[in-house]
């Protein structure tokens, strides 16, 4: 074990030695963790906004359009696409048009839950 860490230390002064030379892979080295700490600090976000959805309401009551206009107030979505039919919906979502469904039928409210795309696929 003594060998292996003099080895490690042996080779870590000869890198050093060789660097202390080359400015350029000295900065680079050092800018690196501020570029990264900018880049998943401030430019990319995980936070969603302007998700393009679809609902189909067919209950059309108005538990249904205040849910509706709860989820539309969080500020994630783009306002709301309305679809034709479970169908439409399917369709319009594998050609890109949108990344979320929700499908407010009669029988959803009572609970006063919606059921979403992986509810009905």
């Amino acid at each position: 074990m003594r060998r292996f860490v003099s080895n490690v230390l042996a080779v870590a002064y000869k890198e050093a030695r060789v660097l202390r030379h080359d400015r350029a892979v000295v900065s680079s080295i050092a800018a690196q963790p501020i570029v990264m700490f900018l880049l998943f600090g401030y430019i990319i976000s995980n936070t969603p906004r302007n998700v393009p959805w679809l609902v189909l309401d067919r209950s059309e009551t108005t538990v249904s359009r205040r849910f509706l206009a709860d989820v539309q107030a969080t500020g994630y979505f783009r306002p709301a696409e309305r679809a034709a039919s479970y169908d439409d919906a399917r369709t319009r979502m594998r050609r890109g048009e949108a990344l979320a469904r929700r499908s407010c039928t009669w029988k959803t409210f009572p609970g006063t839950r919606c059921a979403s795309a992986s509810d009905q696929d």
